[in-house]
């Protein structure tokens, strides 16, 4: 999923503006460099490596800035996996990594935020004459999937990162869907206990057999107060047989048994989250699946998602969800240079535009085209009525 490059004022290394590596080096091996350039920090390697690159005086103030938000361009199918790595202050021995899946989408640039609010994560003292409430030690790596090098040498270009910020909290993004209608691209879930990838509109999670296997959602919110519903379509070629959705502290909100599916078929089921927690906006999600004849283990084999919609209405069976459905996708052409128009059946009442902070930026009534060309390049939501129903979508504008 790709986002603009919108921050509040922290601690920022902006490669693109100061067209600078702002003090970061080449680390991981002798073979791999940087280079500035007008877009940003160019990443380089040699065939079979995991490039990184690293700041040994960041001077980040731990306590305050928990997040630290990575935007970069991804020009190379290899580079799946975005390793954030820094020392375990504290009296934490060696490095912490946290890894998030990227999306190769040539040319545009995608954010990425880390929630790094851990016990490793605090201000320490390294002995090197700064100030001991500063955190000084940073890397950022590239690897392929499973923790693989990068087979092929990069070129020019094929990785550039435009800023590396610390932030004291991720910007509040809300949605409700979760279509995994672009290739690749997870929409923000990180796997816990599992992989995940995205094929022919399909979250897959590959499971193995553990304590737990989970996806976890990292970067949207939602509004528990307007959604009470949780929606999901899924294929079960398991033994697993249950479903829980879980807030941010692991407590269960909702649970669902499920029963197993053939490759190719699927079952829909709707999680009425009724549970005093369920308030207020909700932040990095959990979804687990476990085997209730397993010692509540998670067993190993697939389990794809066609969908996880969070809904005001109690039911999305039938008529309802075959609606939805057909009003997906209407919004052409996206990405947007100009006019955007959305395809309807019926007449769209009102169409309503946000940036990715929630500032309403265009509004138009009674039409289905609405102009675009004032606005800056990014990704933005659409908000629109049809037959007084209120869709949500996200698209790009060029």
């Amino acid at each position: 999923m790709v986002f603009p490059t919108v921050f509040f004022s922290q601690t920022t290394f902006d490669f693109k503006t100061a067209q600078s590596n702002l003090g970061w080096v080449k680390a991981g091996g002798a073979n791999n460099t940087t280079g500035a350039s007008a877009n940003g920090m160019e990443v380089q390697w040699n065939a079979n490596k995991s490039p990184k690159i690293r700041m040994t005086d960041a001077n980040i103030d731990a306590a305050a800035t928990p997040i630290v938000a990575v935007t970069l361009i991804n020009n190379s199918p290899e580079v799946r996996v975005l390793k954030l790595i820094h020392f375990k202050g504290g009296t934490g021995v060696g490095n912490k990594y946290i890894n998030r899946q990227v999306l190769f989408q040539s040319g545009t640039a995608q954010t990425h935020y880390y929630d790094l609010t851990h016990t490793q994560w605090v201000n320490y003292d390294n002995g090197d004459g700064d100030s001991p409430l500063d955190f000084d030690f940073f890397e950022i790596g590239f690897q392929d999937v499973g923790n693989v090098n990068l087979a092929t040498a990069s070129t020019s270009g094929n990785v550039t990162i435009e800023k590396i910020e610390f932030l004291t909290q991720i910007p509040e993004i809300f949605t409700e869907s979760f279509l995994f209608d672009t290739e690749n691209d997870c929409e923000a879930w990180d796997p816990v206990g599992t992989s995940l990838s995205v094929n022919n509109s399909v979250l897959t999670m590959n499971t193995t057999t553990t304590a737990f296997a989970k996806i976890v959602q990292k970067t949207f919110s939602v509004n528990a107060d307007i959604n009470p519903t949780l929606f999901v379509k899924i294929s079960n070629q398991t033994t697993n047989n249950q479903l829980i959705l879980r807030d941010e502290n692991g407590t269960n909100l909702a649970l669902q048994s499920i029963g197993n599916d053939v490759v190719g078929s699927y079952s829909e089921y709707n999680l009425n989250v009724s549970d005093p927690l369920w308030v207020g906006t909700m932040r990095n999600l959990q979804i687990v699946v476990n085997d209730t004849q397993n010692g509540y283990k998670t067993s190993a084999g697939i389990v794809d998602f066609e969908y996880i919609l969070f809904s005001n209405s109690a039911s999305l069976g039938g008529e309802k969800m075959e609606k939805f459905a057909s009003k997906r996708g209407v919004l052409y052409p996206n990405p947007v240079k100009d006019l955007l128009s959305i395809k309807s059946k019926e007449p769209v009442q009102q169409i309503v535009i946000h940036n990715l902070i929630g500032q309403q930026v265009a509004t138009i009534l009674n039409s289905n085209k609405i102009n675009l060309e004032h606005l800056p390049t990014g990704m933005y939501t659409i908000a629109y009525v049809v037959s007084g129903e209120k869709l949500k979508e996200k698209f790009i504008k060029n």
